[in-house]
């Protein structure tokens, strides 16, 4: 009888045993599938070459993994510009035009993968509208001996004053800044550029005025608004009538 179970028991072992090598071998082979799928599946390259240029010019990318050979496909995803050589190969010049205001270049390959490259202006990021900027004031002369011009807030001035300056931070990507002034007219008010960025302001009469600014570019425009208040600074304490 304890033979037959000694036997039973060898048995069972054996059986365990081998379930668990077959385990075992198919885990390995498993991981070993899973390594060489793994292996067997290149990532997508990098693409090299500029991130600015100039209008003219010519600009030459890359894809930097060599292994990439067959379909590849090169094109302008937006921007004036026009590849020029290099189509099915892993490098591509591109011809940037006269009116060249920034773009962006596009390449598709291996079947599954894409690259986008944005290609900017060099020198600068005028590749947008302008810039929101607040008007500032400067309080022209002469002041009123008898005023303190320390009693006048940033969007005043005095109507006996002259040089009363409004000006903005210039802006290298504007190309045009248009001043205004409401109400206007001979007798009332008028506002006179002296630089682009800059205007002096003349009130005759006293009164509460709107001025404007419109800046613009290829991009866009903005429009930027400032209330004045002009005072008779000949009458202590200010007034505006």
């Amino acid at each position: 009888m304890k033979k037959i179970g000694k036997l039973i028991l060898t048995v069972v072992l054996v059986i365990i045993y081998s379930c668990s090598k077959e385990e075992i071998q198919t885990e390995e082979e498993l991981f070993l599938e899973s390594k060489t799928e793994l292996n067997s599946k290149v990532p997508c390259s990098n693409l090299d070459g500029p991130e600015c240029g100039l209008p003219g010019e010519n600009i030459v990318y890359t894809l930097s993994q060599s292994n990439f050979t067959n379909n590849i496909f090169w094109s302008v995803e937006r921007g004036n510009m026009t590849l020029i050589s290099g189509q099915g190969t892993r490098t591509a010049t591109y011809r940037l035009s006269n009116n060249f205001s920034g773009g962006e270049v596009k390449v598709t390959y291996g079947g599954q993968c894409t690259n986008l490259k944005e290609l900017f202006i060099c020198g600068n990021d005028c590749n947008r509208p302008p810039k929101p900027e607040f008007i500032r004031s400067i309080f022209g002369s002469p002041v009123p001996s008898e005023y303190r011009p320390n009693n006048l807030g940033s969007n005043y001035i005095c109507t006996t004053t002259i040089n009363n300056t409004l000006f903005v931070p210039l802006d290298e990507c504007v190309d045009s800044y248009t001043w205004s002034i409401t109400p206007s007219g001979h007798q009332i008010a008028y506002i006179e550029p002296t630089s682009s960025s800059r205007a002096n302001v003349i009130i005759a009469k006293p009164g509460r005025y709107t001025v404007l600014l419109v800046t613009r570019n290829s991009n866009g425009q903005r429009n930027e608004i400032f209330d004045l208040i002009a005072e008779n600074c000949n009458v202590i304490g200010g007034g505006l009538f």
